[in-house]
């Protein structure tokens, strides 16, 4: 029985890890606007999500969630304009971004977020980033986003899905 639970929870949360990949669209649409702009250095991130069905038989099972920033730079972006370099960084921090996206999608599939739930769920960015650099007549964007999710069930079972992505325009 728990094992099906669990099975169910994972599944649930590959659905919010395919959400994520609309979160990099969004993000390098940005990131080629943030090279035509002038100072400020922040971008402001803001996922436009689309919230799933409610499943009834989800109705209180409790899930946990967390978030981890593993980057080892903050910036967002580096943008070369005019010979120099640019960071840009997000205006808020990710890690909770991206957790508040994650319960956003969960409560709406019906469960109930909360400590030591029937499983705990960390989402991880290892990595979200986009070098932008002016070409002879458009600007070159390559970005990267290399993001985990790990269900851990209350009895220890985990099983992690990963988001990495590499794209350039």
């Amino acid at each position: 029985m728990m094992a099906g639970i669990f099975t169910y929870h994972v599944l649930s949360v590959i659905e919010s890890l395919n959400m994520l990949k609309k979160l990099l669209f969004p993000l390098v649409a940005l990131f080629m606007l943030a090279g035509c702009a002038t100072p400020p250095t922040t971008i402001d991130v803001a996922p436009k999500i689309t919230l799933p069905q409610q499943d009834p038989s989800l109705m209180g099972v409790t899930v946990s969630i967390t978030g981890a920033d593993q980057r080892q730079d903050q910036a967002l972006a580096k943008v070369t304009r005019n010979n120099q370099l640019v960071t840009l960084t997000a205006s808020r921090d990710l890690r909770f971004l991206l957790q508040e996206v994650l319960e956003k999608q969960m409560t709406a599939r019906g469960y109930m977020i909360g400590p030591n739930g029937a499983v705990n769920l960390q989402i991880i960015v290892n990595q979200l980033y986009a070098d932008v650099s002016q070409g002879s007549v458009r600007y070159n964007i390559a970005t990267k986003a290399d993001i985990a999710i790990i269900a851990t069930a209350a009895n220890g079972s985990k099983m992690t899905k990963k988001l990495s992505r590499q794209l350039l325009y």
